[in-house]
């Protein structure tokens, strides 16, 4: 009779080698997994000063954005501002300045935002007021008879203002081609010989001549410092004398902004140029030939498009 003590039996192992067979993984019974350690009490919260810097990096970011959208809606009023009045349909203007050269003419004839800028002209005010918003093509002049739309007005090609369309665009590719039907000529002397033709009133252009009251030179300077936007360096030869009498200019300016209001419509007041500058000097459409003249009298009022 086996004892019941298992100290006393000899098959005491017999009982305790289940239990080792029972350790092994193979016979472990299925049971949930252990429990994770339990985390810190304030792990799952957000901390105070962290809370703090999110909202501030949130408002900069939403400063940031509407600063930005400001600035486009800015942007675009100022573009639309510069529409026709009403702002009724988009129209784009833009300045240019002929620089001389007629082989720039066409390489931005079909741009709506070039800008080429005579060195020569010296601006003092706004010029916009003065421009006439029905025009297709306003230039400055050498001399200005008094009526905006006259032909026998004297244009320079150092300040204009266009406003970019079809017939603008003809226009320049026109007066561009012109300089093969008159070789040898300035661009400002085929334009004041194709002023004259029927080829601006074919395609519609409105040209507009703006007054010397406002836009002089030194061929015809602004005599009023009251009303003056732009003064240019014309009828000039040599970079010594425009430079020169371009610093008086710019002396004669400095001294009539220095004056009280009272003294600034005196009379007295006025440029002490040209010195230098010639009035004369450029007056080339005074000093064509008798062959010159008989061309333009032939070829300017019958000249078709090219």
């Amino acid at each position: 009779m086996i004892s019941s003590s298992p100290s006393s039996s000899p098959l005491s192992s017999a009982y305790i080698f289940p239990r080792r067979r029972l350790s092994s993984p193979s016979f472990l019974p299925l049971s949930s997994p252990p429990p994770k350690p339990p985390l810190p009490s304030n792990s799952g919260e957000i901390k105070p000063d962290v809370a703090s810097n999110s909202a501030v990096y949130l408002r900069r970011v939403f400063t940031a954005i509407v600063f930005l959208s400001a600035v486009v809606l800015s942007c675009f009023v100022l573009y639309r501002a510069t529409d026709s009045v009403g702002l009724k349909m988009p129209m784009v203007y833009y300045y240019y300045y002929a620089s001389g050269n007629p082989d720039l003419l066409s390489d931005d004839v079909s741009s709506d935002n070039s800008r080429l800028a005579d060195a020569d002209v010296m601006w003092f005010r706004d010029p916009f007021p003065h421009f006439y918003f029905d025009a297709d093509f306003q230039i400055a002049c050498d001399h200005f008879s008094g009526i905006s739309d006259g032909v026998e007005n004297k244009p320079n090609g150092g300040f204009k203002f266009v406003r970019s369309n079809n017939r603008s665009i003809e226009f320049y590719k026109y007066w561009y081609s012109s300089r093969e039907k008159f070789p040898g000529l300035h661009d400002q002397d085929v334009l004041n010989i194709i002023k004259n033709g029927t080829f601006i009133q074919d395609i519609g252009l409105k040209m507009r001549f703006l007054s010397t009251a406002y836009f002089g030179g030194f061929c015809e300077p602004s005599r009023d410092l009251n009303e003056v936007c732009t003064m240019h360096a014309n009828c000039c030869f040599g970079l010594d004398s425009k430079l020169h009498d371009l610093r008086i200019l710019l002396q004669d300016w400095k001294s009539y902004m220095s004056l009280p209001p009272r003294f600034k419509g005196s009379p007295l007041v006025s440029w002490r140029v040209p010195q230098n500058c010639s009035l004369d000097a450029l007056l080339h459409f005074d000093l064509q030939s008798e062959d010159e003249k008989q061309e333009m009298d032939n070829n300017g009022k019958t000249d078709k498009r090219l």
